[in-house]
C-alpha cells in the first residue's frame, strides 16, 4: 500500500523500517494499523479482531490493540453470530458495529425475526431502529407467549406491584420485634 501510495506521488525513495518478526506478529502490527485507517471494511476489523482473540483471548487482544475489552467482545461476537448475520455483514448494507452486534445478539432468541429483517432492509433504512423495534417485538412476544392468560400471572409479573422500601418506621418495628423475641422488650 505504501509503495503504491509512494509511486503515485512520484517518489523515487519512500523511507521504510524493516523488521524481521514472526507472522503472527507481522498480522497483529498491520491489524492495529489497519484499524486506523478510515476505509478498513467492518467485516475485515471483525475477522481480525476474532482471529487474535481466538489466539491471545478478549483482554490482552484489546490489550495489544489499545482498545476497550467491550470493543473487542463486540466485534468477537458479530464474528460468531450466525451466518445469515455475517452475510448481511459481508454485503456492506451496514458498517453501524452497533447496530450488526445487537442484530447478531437478537439472532440468538429470535432469528425468524432476524432473517425477516435483513430480508426488508433497504439501504436506506435506519438498521439500528428496525434492529431496537425487532427485539422489542421479541421482548412483547415473549411476554405474551408464557403459556398463562393475564388473570394467572402473580401481581409481580403481572407489573401491579412496586418494590417496597424499608422505612425508618420498620427498622424500629424490627428492632422491637428482635429485643421481644430476646426478652430484653
Amino acid at each position: 500500500r505504501r509503495w503504491r501510495a509512494a509511486k503515485a506521488a512520484e517518489l523515487s525513495r519512500v523511507p521504510v523500517v524493516v523488521r524481521d518478526m514472526p507472522d503472527e506478529e507481522a498480522y497483529e502490527e498491520s491489524l492495529v494499523e489497519n484499524l486506523d485507517r478510515e476505509d478498513l471494511a467492518p467485516i475485515d476489523e471483525v475477522r481480525a479482531v476474532a482471529r487474535l482473540v481466538s489466539v491471545h483471548g478478549v483482554q490482552e487482544t484489546g490489550r495489544r490493540l489499545g482498545k476497550a475489552h467491550h470493543w473487542v467482545s463486540k466485534r468477537k461476537r458479530i464474528a460468531e453470530a450466525a451466518g445469515f448475520v455475517v452475510d448481511f455483514l459481508e454485503r456492506g448494507v451496514s458498517n453501524d458495529i452497533e447496530a450488526i452486534y445487537e442484530l447478531a445478539k437478537l439472532a440468538d432468541t429470535d432469528a425468524d425475526a432476524v432473517q425477516q429483517l435483513i430480508a426488508n432492509h433497504t439501504e436506506t433504512g435506519h438498521l439500528r431502529q428496525e434492529v431496537k423495534a425487532a427485539a422489542r417485538a421479541a421482548r412483547d412476544d415473549d411476554d405474551d407467549d408464557d403459556g398463562r392468560d393475564e388473570e394467572s400471572r402473580s401481581p409481580r409479573e403481572a407489573g401491579d406491584v412496586t418494590e417496597a422500601r424499608p422505612t425508618e418506621e420498620s427498622f424500629r418495628l424490627e428492632d422491637r420485634s428482635a429485643a421481644a423475641e430476646r426478652g430484653d422488650g
